[in-house]
């Protein structure tokens, strides 16, 4: 192992928990589960959306986001609806409740960045998110790589 390469995979790992930790908390003072708002994130920004289409989009496998969603409609977040241009189809969408945790959430997600980032100057934040940048693009090649 290079030395340059010693305790990356523990820092991803120490970055990745603490982040989760942190979103589960803020999340659960909602009432919301990690990812949940990940997808509310797509519904909000690009209108109803099928099952599959959420499932790709939030890059989770189709039983995962089945779970999901079904929960999120329990708890009133989201409703079922017959694609105006398919009968045979369902788009999920997010219900008035939704839609009224937006800025909340927003909210949130934009505290959880700046704690993220404190002590960091503009510059070393766009560094930072060059460089995740680049870590993600190179663990998603080998992903699909090894998926083809």
């Amino acid at each position: 192992m290079l030395p340059s390469q010693s305790g990356l995979n523990e820092l991803i790992i120490a970055v990745c928990r603490a982040h989760r930790a942190r979103t589960t908390t803020l999340l659960a003072e909602r009432g919301l589960h990690p990812g949940q708002e990940q997808l509310l994130f797509v519904l909000w920004n690009e209108g109803p959306q099928t099952q599959s289409t959420l499932a790709d989009r939030l890059g989770v496998q189709a039983p995962t986001i089945n779970k999901m969603v079904s929960r999120m409609e329990s708890s009133g977040l989201l409703e079922r609806r017959t694609d105006p241009t398919d009968g045979r189809s369902l788009r999920i969408a997010p219900t008035e409740q939704a839609h009224g945790l937006r800025a909340d959430i927003e909210g949130l997600w934009r505290d959880l960045a700046e704690v993220s980032g404190a002590g960091l100057d503009e510059a070393q934040l766009g560094a930072l998110r060059e460089l995740l940048g680049t870590v993600a693009r190179n663990l998603n090649a080998v992903a699909s790589a090894t998926c083809s």
